[in-house]
């Protein structure tokens, strides 16, 4: 193909200023077409709102005149269905019950007047008025509930089964120095047939001190009560007449002298 011959045959591209002449050709003719059709007529007035009108009336009937009333179904109304129950009733008559009768009077018994007063003096007694005598207080002293007094030597109680057999041993206890005063020291024991102990164990949480825990222990251990030697025992085991009790330890306390010795005056 010849390139001249193509060239010749392409169509013209319009320039930028043919488009702006053909947008403003187009705007012009819309703009006109708006002038031409649109309403060129002078502008009505607006209508007034609706007012409160007054009605001469003629020829017009009471009934057909009451068909426009606006409150005639919204509001009680005398043309309305309900009428005659809510705008023509008639107030009831009021006639309160007024009653009277005349006074009757009580009769005064005249023979009881001061019946009841010379009653009152012929059944009391009345004696002469005394002197005020002036009491003296009393002193009275409050009652004071006296503390037992503390053991003077410390004590063992055997409680249990035990308390039924007699015992062998003599306690040899002593008094304990301690600041606070101790509470009882209780030892289990278990005891044989033979009287001596089988198991010994402490109870409780102990006097306060180690020391009175302890010998209450070891003094358990050396306890002797008297033995079983019945004919039904013998022959028997050891651990057939195993008995259970409990030997309660009441120590006496001692306070603890005093340290701090008062200071001696110095010669001068």
């Amino acid at each position: 193909m010849n390139p001249e011959t193509s060239t010749e045959a392409a169509p013209d591209r319009w320039p930028a200023y043919r488009w702006w002449g053909f947008v403003a050709l187009v705007l012009t003719a819309q703009l006109g077409l708006i002038f031409w059709l649109g309403d060129q007529g002078p502008v009505p007035p607006r209508s007034a709102p609706a007012r409160v009108s007054f009605q001469v009336i003629g020829a017009v009937s009471n009934e057909l005149l009451a068909l426009t009333d606006p409150t005639l179904l919204a509001l009680p109304h005398r043309e309305s269905f309900a009428g005659e129950a809510w705008l023509q009733s008639t107030n009831p008559g009021y006639a309160p019950f007024l009653w009277s009768e005349p006074p009757q009077w009580l009769k005064l018994p005249a023979g009881q007047l001061g019946a009841a007063f010379h009653t009152f003096l012929t059944t009391n007694q009345f004696s002469p008025l005394q002197a005020f005598a002036w009491n003296e207080p009393e002193f009275i002293a409050p009652e004071s509930n006296a503390l037992p007094d503390e053991p003077g030597q410390s004590s063992v109680e055997v409680m249990g089964d035990l308390a039924h057999r007699r015992l062998l041993t003599t306690f040899n206890l002593v008094s304990w120095t301690n600041s606070e005063a101790l509470t009882n020291t209780v030892v289990q024991v278990l005891v044989d047939r033979e009287g001596k102990p089988y198991f010994v164990t402490p109870l409780g949480k102990g006097s306060g001190a180690v020391a009175a825990d302890q010998f209450a222990i070891k003094e358990a251990w050396r306890t002797r009560f008297e033995p079983r030697l019945g004919r039904a025992d013998r022959g028997a085991t050891p651990e057939s007449g195993l008995s259970w009790g409990e030997l309660v330890f009441a120590w006496h306390t001692v306070a603890p002298l005093p340290t701090n010795q008062p200071a001696k005056p110095q010669a001068q």
